[in-house]
């Protein structure tokens, strides 16, 4: 495993060693190939909402693909947005900050089925683990949230045993391993 940053700083993205790039890259290639998003929706056809039409389902995510790269630049290059408008507790019932909390990241204001999976380090500063599309109300419920949500997990427990747990040990671990 290996992070990559994407904003100094504030954004940062695993690379795991079977994937060619980091998590954000993989994910954002993956949500805008219009081929990728109608196989996933024929895939995943009996978790498709009610009153979706997989046509403009699928456009939709790949427009929401989009919008969600763009929030992101424009959070992590403006002074006064912050990635924490973006993320939010992974568990819904989770309230206050605890030490490598898992979030979640979508697009707010608008149903979106897309996620962005992070850890928050410390104010301001995630590192993206992975994401889903996401149909079900739990992810255990299918194997391909199931899959991002133990990444999540896995992820967190590495920079513990790292001695991670706010930005300036995790920092100082990304120079260490550099």
């Amino acid at each position: 495993m290996k992070i990559n940053t994407i904003f100094e700083n504030e954004l940062f993205a695993f690379k795991y060693d079977n994937e060619g790039q980091h998590e954000l890259d993989r994910l954002m290639e993956l949500w805008t190939d219009p081929e990728y998003i109608s196989n996933f929706l024929e895939t995943h056809k009996s978790d498709i909402p009610k009153g979706e039409d997989q046509t403009k389902l699928a456009v939709k995510l790949l427009k929401n693909a989009s919008k969600i790269l763009e929030l992101i630049y424009d959070i992590c290059n403006k002074k006064d947005l912050h990635l924490e408008e973006f993320f939010a507790p992974l568990d819904n019932q989770a309230s206050g900050f605890s030490e490598l909390s898992r979030q979640k990241g979508k697009l707010k204001k608008t149903r979106t089925y897309l996620r962005i999976l992070a850890l928050r380090i410390d104010k301001n500063c995630f590192v993206i683990t992975g994401g889903a599309i996401k149909f079900t109300h739990l992810m255990k419920d299918r194997d391909h949230t199931y899959n991002e949500l133990k990444k999540i997990n896995r992820c967190k427990d590495y920079l513990k045993s790292n001695g991670v747990f706010d930005s300036d040990s995790f920092y100082e671990f990304i120079i260490d391993v550099e």
